[in-house]
């Protein structure tokens, strides 16, 4: 089955390596054999790798698009993967489901899955953020802050005033 790709003007997507810029009205591209494609709004700069998890996916991207370097790229991609599983444990499912759809040849799907890997390190700042701004408290700091318990008095007030002593 083909696959139909609407392109709008200005609008670039990559096909085998080759950016494809439309430079005229929105045209309606149809590919019937399989390329590797990717749109504007999958790609990410360089320049745009800033960060850990966005290397993971810069590094896979590569190896999508380069598909005559595509051995190197993954080799990279597994080095950046396994360095940030070691900072943060609790991504090593996101790998190994990344690990097995790259083993099944779908490099596209793992670059899919990767923006989960991305997501995975914004919830770790922001809980890491959220940590550094709430003041953390022991127990022993917790009962120093705590008021006192009110003292109660013999001369309790009722909410009745005929029940209330007159001190008068």
């Amino acid at each position: 089955m083909p696959l139909r790709l609407k392109l709008p003007h200005g609008d670039r997507i990559v096909v085998n390596g080759a950016v494809l810029e439309n430079g005229g009205e929105a045209t309606l591209l149809v590919f019937h054999n399989r390329a590797d494609i990717m749109r504007r709004k999958e790609i990410m700069q360089e320049s745009d790798a800033l960060s850990p998890s966005r290397r993971v996916y810069y590094a896979l991207q590569c190896a999508y698009i380069f598909e005559q370097k595509r051995t190197s790229y993954l080799d990279i991609f597994e080095r950046y993967l396994q360095e940030y599983v070691e900072a943060a444990p609790s991504a090593a499912p996101i790998a190994q489901k990344l690990r097995e759809i790259l083993t099944e040849g779908k490099i596209y799907l793992a670059l899919k899955e990767c923006r989960t890997l991305i997501q995975h390190e914004g919830n770790i700042l922001a809980l890491s953020e959220l940590q550094q701004k709430i003041p953390q408290n022991t127990p022993q700091e917790i009962s120093a802050t705590t008021p006192p318990e009110p003292a109660t008095s013999a001369a309790t007030p009722t909410s009745d005033p005929s029940e209330q002593d007159d001190a008068s």
